[in-house]
């Protein structure tokens, strides 16, 4: 995929003659004359107006000459690398405040990288997700895999027409934070690229889009600035509806069935691929949804499992499964009654560019559009309230949104937002009630319902056709009586036995050591139970087989033995029938000073050196972020005292081996 700039609108010489009324009446001399005039006139006009279009075949159109150029500021290639599509977004805030401020944006996949586009171009802005231990998104490997061949062919100069800058987004709770967009950047610049703008960097453990608003808030001026010389009376801030790739075609009402088109791969956006039946998704069956949680307890954990049977999904014991969330009816009937919609009109996504990347399947209603494809229970961005802004005929309301997403309303929006658990759909069917959003712009500045990952939590040995996961819903209630809930564990919290879900199965980084007779141990408190959970499920079936296992120890934390001890018969069970050696428990709120699993491991600090400095065995961690950190320093500070290294080095080189595996999500 290479953006084909469009020429601007240029008319034949022949269409031009074509459209010429000449009176036949008049006397050949006279016409012929006339003709002669006419034709020379046209031929100087066109012959302009094609230079024009020349100049303008890296833009999207020429202007009047006596407007000047649409684009002044010339073209800009807005790269993104995104897993989730938050970078993806990003890179489309940038193209619609950059077309407002003259310069000719172009989003580009970097799915989609082609060098010489690169290399050709004058100037271009990376967005670059971190994604796993410090790796490049899926659709950023080739490209960087690229970058790191020229580097290593010292090829110094093969971007040095090129002047970039680089947005990074990561978060500080994991060790590798933002290492993609760091790296990214640093290779353009070893690669011969001119810094434009400095290095961004937003930390979604904190504010990501404020620290991407502050980062863009100096980055058009300093744009405008060295780029068109006699500056840009636009602004950012500026209401304007921006221009999209696509229209929207509505069909006619046929009782609500449609049959969406097929796409190559190559035509749909990397980040909704899943949509589209790509990423391997298939449709599976709800065969169990138990409460794992104590009734006492007020939080809610639930064991799914699902059928895979005709669903064409395969796993390895602890992958990780994507499931793709719905929005629920009462929310989507919400939304279309506030914007004056039928959910069962039709409609289509019709490309308006070469550009354009499908995201929706379609055709299709809009009931299903608001169900599954358009996230309605997210809290909304500052730049989804400034869109919104565009179309509030209310004075007040539109004031109010224009406040809430500038740089003078972030504390006010923090409270009223994010702090208030209020989603989209609450903002339109409750607060601004008089923004009417056409259905193509709607589609445009809501962000796309996400995939939410669970780590498998049973074995493919011992139930190959049904998958395991450990779900804890995610909510929250406020004083009002109002509740936000994750969308993705409101959706399964409540699903019966047979209903059907879409998912989809990623390789993890959990895999039992090939020599079974190698100690492990196992670290998992809360939900992060799950693999270990699935890795005991897999060692009782080796131990079945006649396999030999070598020494266990597994350390499980929670609030409070007789309230979310997970699975506490299974893992009990386990320890009896000598699958799991040790069962180390930390209850959190059971004494005054609370103690948590790292605590733990450092008590058994003598057991810990034997089994993996003495006996080279392997340790797993799943859980939250902070956690993570501190067993990791945990064990560094084990090896130091225990077994007189550098327990940076020691650790290193577990994780180089494979010895030392952590998968975590930010708290």
């Amino acid at each position: 995929f290479i953006p084909r700039w469009r020429c601007g609108r240029r008319t034949s010489l022949g269409q031009c003659l074509s459209r010429a009324q000449m009176d036949t009446t008049l006397w050949a001399p006279a016409a012929a004359v006339g003709v002669v005039l006419l034709i020379t006139a046209l031929a100087v006009r066109f012959m302009f107006s094609g230079a024009r279009g020349t100049q303008g075949a890296k833009g999207s159109g020429a202007a009047n000459a006596n407007e000047g150029p649409k684009f002044p500021g010339g073209n800009l290639l807005l790269y993104f690398g995104s897993q989730t599509g938050t970078a993806e977004g990003f890179a489309n805030t940038l193209r619609d405040e950059g077309r407002k401020l003259g310069f000719d944006a172009h989003v580009v996949d970097l799915e989609d990288f082609d060098a010489e586009q690169l290399t050709s171009a004058d100037k271009a802005i990376f967005l670059v997700a971190t994604h796993g231990e410090g790796d490049p998104t899926d659709n950023a490997i080739e490209f960087f895999r690229w970058m790191d061949e020229r580097v290593q062919e010292q090829d110094s100069t093969v971007l040095e027409h090129v002047q970039v800058a680089t947005f990074a987004l990561g978060n500080t709770q994991y060790e590798h934070f933002n290492a993609a967009g760091r790296k990214c950047h640093k290779r353009l610049l070893e690669l011969g690229a001119q810094e434009m703008y400095a290095l961004g960097e937003g930390d979604d453990d904190n504010q990501l889009e404020d620290d991407f608003e502050n980062w863009k808030q100096e980055l058009w001026p300093s744009l405008v600035k060295q780029f068109q010389p006699s500056g840009s009376s636009a602004s950012t801030d500026s209401l304007e509806v921006p221009e999209l790739l696509y229209a929207v075609k509505f069909l006619e009402v046929n009782g609500g069935k449609c049959q969406a088109r097929r796409f190559s791969e190559s035509e749909v956006a990397s980040s909704a691929k899943h949509f589209f039946g790509y990423d391997g998704v298939g449709e599976v069956t709800i065969c169990e949804n138990t409460e794992l949680r104590q009734p006492s307890d007020p939080g809610s954990t639930k064991h799914v499992e699902v059928d895979l049977e005709q669903s064409g999904v395969s796993y390895q014991t602890a992958d990780n499964a994507y499931v793709l969330p719905e929005n629920s009816s009462a929310v989507v009937h919400s939304v279309a009654a506030a914007m004056g919609w039928q959910l069962d009109q039709p409609f289509l996504i019709e490309a308006k560019s070469d550009e354009f990347k499908h995201f929706i399947p379609t055709p299709c209603t809009i009931r299903r559009a608001l169900t599954k494809y358009v996230d309605l229970t997210g809290l909304p961005k500052r730049s989804t309230l400034h869109a919104l802004a565009c179309f509030a005929t209310d004075d007040e309301e539109r004031k109010r949104l224009i406040h809430l997403s500038s740089q003078s309303g972030v504390e006010e929006m923090h409270s009223f937002i994010q702090k208030s658990g209020r989603s989209l759909a609450e903002l339109l069917a409750v607060h601004f009630t008089s923004c009417k959003v056409p259905l193509d712009q709607f589609l445009h500045l809501a962000p796309r319902l996400a995939t939410r990952a669970y780590t498998i939590s049973s074995s493919s040995s011992v139930q190959k056709k049904k998958l395991a996961m450990t779900v804890s819903v995610v909510g929250q209630e406020f004083d009002d009586g109002r509740t936000f809930k994750g969308v993705c564990t409101g959706f399964l919290e409540n699903l019966p036995v047979g209903a059907k879900i879409d998912l989809f199965v990623r390789k993890s980084t959990f895999r039992l050591p090939h020599d079974t007779q190698t100690p492990i141990i196992l670290v998992g408190p809360g939900t992060g139970i799950a693999p270990m959970r699935a890795m005991l499920q897999e060692r009782e079936y080796l131990r079945g087989r006649g396999r030999s296992l070598g020494k266990s120890r597994m350390y499980f934390g929670c609030k409070r033995r007789d309230q979310d001890f997970l699975y506490q018969d299974l893992l009990e069970g386990y320890v009896r029938d000598g699958v799991l050696d040790e069962l180390r428990l930390a209850f959190s709120r059971e004494q005054s000073q609370k103690v948590y699993v790292q605590h733990l491991i450092k008590e058994d600090a003598d057991v810990i050196w034997d089994l993996i400095g003495d006996q080279k065995g392997y340790v797993y961690v799943c859980g939250a972020t902070n956690m993570g950190a501190d067993v990791l320093a945990a064990i560094k500070e084990i090896a130091h005292a225990k077994g007189g290294m550098d327990g940076q080095k020691f650790v290193s080189e577990m994780q180089s081996a494979g010895r030392y595996v952590a998968e975590l999500w930010s708290a």
